[in-house]
This record gives structure tokens, C-alpha cells and sequence, in this order.
């Protein structure tokens, strides 16, 4: 293990107190060594040296996620023989699968394992998933025979085996691609230091490519892709955005001597739930006579603070301090909460009903990239 003295006396020196360096090997930078233990400086790491590596991995990750997704619900249409109704369902279920499992992603990177290793493990989870969904479009005993027009009976269904493989495909793919969404544009943030005015500057920027770059992924998804999977088949439709994941994640992964690397402070999941178990275990304290009463974390000197309010009040019983408490329970962020994390817990609340109005515009999509697919498919468009 490291010296904690040489790595405190690098952080007043650099600033740098958020970011840690992961490949295994010791290096040397604006004179001071550095490990998987400890800290690194700023100068010869992130900024735009990392960035187009990061872009390289979202595009190619848009391309591969959105390149099997659009045209998912003609393939189990015409290729698993599901019904229509049945085929929009699943694709629904996947696409809210894949938004629902940022929650582990975001968690798992923020309370053990850092972005980096998050996004590595996750996209490889997501090649796997990919390769599965491969197979089941290539090998005939993973999907049932083509229908001819010339049997009296109907399209024979898929297997138990033959769902079973697709639908492991499908939520390894949503389990994988959780790592990935909410760390890969934060992972882009943290190259540019918010201390530093100079590369601050440069954020605004970066975002701007970043969604340039999903924009171009999305674009390349819904034609190159689609035009493979109904010309080609989905063998190849499948198989090429496998391969370009697959690409993806080695380059992010070679870069990894440029990047700047986040701590692990642990998941806002973790303090939303510690504020309100402690504001139910403390439900029956009275409210202190002022807000200025309640516990601010004044001891830490490094802790960012946030300003009290007087919306949801009960909230604000996690951070009561009665005196009562011993030096045990002070410690225990699951009986004493900060004012920060209280006002924190609130800020999310207010978000909600933005994120609840965002309901129906997903419902919507959801139809476009469902019926509105099947729909284009059977139409004659050779008689326009």
C-alpha cells in the first residue's frame, strides 16, 4: 500500500483530490510516482488526450445497441414468428430494460468499482449478450424454420430453448449496456477538472461532440444497420455491431494511461436511502426552533454545503442532532445525516415531476419504434 503522507502532500500540491490512475504498473509525473493506490496529477492526463478515445467507444456503442434495437420487432416477427402485439411488447420491455439497469450501472461505479472498471466489465458483459443474440439469428437450431408458402399449417414457434437463448441475449445485452450509459459521458466530465478554470472551459465543448457523436451512432443504427439486417441478414446485422463493440471497449480500454479517474465516493442511492431511514427511525423528535440547529457536518472541512430549506420538513429529521447520541451513533450515517445530503434528497424530489412528464413522450416513441416498424414492412413500396 502507499504512503498516505506522499499522496496528501500531492493533493495539496495538484488539486487533484477526485481522481486515482488504474493501469498496474508505476509511472512517473510532474515528479511524483504514482500507483493503482494513488494519486495522480493533471498535466499529462485527461483533457482532449482522452477524449477522442471516449468518443470512439459511445459511437461505437450507440452503433451497436441502436443497430440491433430498431429493427429488433421484425425479427421476431418474421424470423422467431411471435405475433405483432407480442414482438412490440418484448422490444418495449428491452428498451425500458436497458434504461432501468443504469440504476446498477450508476451504482456499482460510483460505491466500488470507479467508471472505468464499470465501463469495461459492463461492455463486456454486453458482448456476450450480443454474441448470444448472434447466434440465435445464425444457427438454424436456435430459431425455428422458415415459414412456406406453400404449408397448410402455420409457422411453426420458437422452442422453449430457442426463447430462452433470445431472451438471455436481449437482457444480457440491457444488463451490459446499464454499465455503460450513465458512467461513459460522466467518465468524459471527470477529464476536465471544474478547479481548473483553463479546462472547465473545455467541458462545454466536450458535451457538444459527445452528442454530435450519438447523434452520428444513431444516424449509421437506423440506415447501414437496418439495411444490412433486411438485405443481408440478421446474422450479419447482429454479428457487425457485435464486433464493433467489441472494438469499442479495446480502445477504451488502451486509453487507459490518459484518463483522469474518479474515486469512488459511494451512489446517491445510498444517501437517499440513509436520509430517509433515519428521518423515519427519528419520525417522533421534535423540529429544532431553527434550521441552523441541524447537523451540517461541520467537522468536515472538505464537505461542499448546501443551504437548508423549509420544503419537506420531515426530511429534516435525519439531520436532528438531540445531544442524546453517542460517539458511535454520530458515525452511523444511517442515524445522523448531514444537511447537505437532506437538501440533496430534496433536490431530487423536485426533479420528479420532470421525470414523471417525460412519460409520455417514451410512450409515444415507444410506438414509433415498435408498430410504426412493422407497419412500414408490410406496406408495398414498390408501387410509390
Amino acid at each position: 500500500m502507499a504512503s498516505r503522507t506522499g499522496t496528501d502532500s500531492f493533493l495539496g500540491a495538484y488539486n487533484a483530490t477526485e481522481y486515482l490512475l488504474l493501469p498496474n504498473e508505476i509511472k512517473e509525473t510532474d515528479g511524483a510516482s504514482y500507483s493503482p493506490n494513488n494519486l495522480v496529477g493533471k498535466l499529462h492526463t485527461g483533457g482532449w488526450k482522452a477524449a477522442p478515445l471516449i468518443f470512439v467507444t459511445e459511437i461505437c456503442e450507440r452503433m451497436a445497441t441502436l443497430g440491433l434495437q430498431r429493427n429488433l420487432v421484425t425479427y421476431l416477427v418474421n424470423k422467431m414468428h411471435f405475433s405483432i402485439p407480442r414482438s412490440a411488447n418484448m422490444v418495449s420491455n428491452f428498451v425500458g430494460a436497458l434504461y432501468l439497469t443504469a440504476f446498477i450501472g450508476g451504482f456499482v461505479a460510483d460505491s466500488y468499482t470507479g467508471r472505468f472498471w464499470a465501463i469495461t466489465i459492463f461492455s463486456s458483459i454486453q458482448i456476450c449478450g450480443m454474441v448470444l443474440l448472434t447466434l440465435s439469428a445464425t444457427l438454424p437450431v436456435l430459431r425455428p424454420p422458415e415459414c412456406s408458402s406453400h404449408q397448410e399449417s402455420p409457422c411453426h414457434p420458437a422452442t422453449g430453448l430457442q426463447r430462452a437463448v433470445l431472451l438471455s441475449g436481449l437482457y444480457v445485452i440491457a444488463l451490459g449496456n446499464g454499465g455503460i450509459k450513465p458512467n461513459v459521458s460522466s467518465m468524459g466530465a471527470d477529464q476536465f477538472d471544474e478547479k481548473d478554470p483553463e479546462r472547465q472551459n473545455h467541458m462545454s465543448h466536450f458535451f457538444n461532440s459527445f452528442y454530435f457523436i450519438i447523434s452520428i451512432g444513431s444516424l449509421l443504427s437506423v440506415t447501414v444497420f437496418v439495411y444490412l439486417q433486411d438485405n443481408l441478414g440478421f446474422g450479419w446485422g447482429f454479428g457487425i455491431p457485435a464486433l464493433l463493440m467489441s472494438f469499442g471497449i479495446v480502445i477504451f480500454f488502451a486509453g487507459a494511461p490518459l484518463y483522469r479517474h474518479k474515486v469512488p465516493r459511494g451512489s446517491a442511492l445510498t444517501s437517499v436511502a440513509q436520509v430517509l431511514f433515519a428521518a423515519v427511525r427519528k419520525r417522533n423528535l421534535p423540529y429544532p426552533s431553527d434550521g441552523t440547529l441541524l447537523f451540517d457536518g461541520s467537522n468536515d472541512n472538505k464537505l461542499v454545503r448546501i443551504a437548508h430549506t423549509n420544503q419537506f420538513l420531515f426530511l429534516d429529521k435525519a439531520a436532528i442532532y438531540s445531544g442524546d447520541e453517542d460517539a458511535e451513533e454520530c458515525k452511523d450515517p444511517w442515524w445522523l445525516c448531514t444537511v447537505t445530503q437532506v437538501e440533496e434528497f430534496k433536490m431530487i424530489i423536485r426533479m420528479l415531476p420532470i421525470w414523471a412528464s417525460t412519460v409520455f413522450v417514451w410512450t409515444a416513441l415507444a410506438q414509433m419504434e415498435t408498430f410504426s416498424v412493422e407497419q412500414g414492412a408490410t406496406m408495398k413500396r414498390n408501387d410509390l
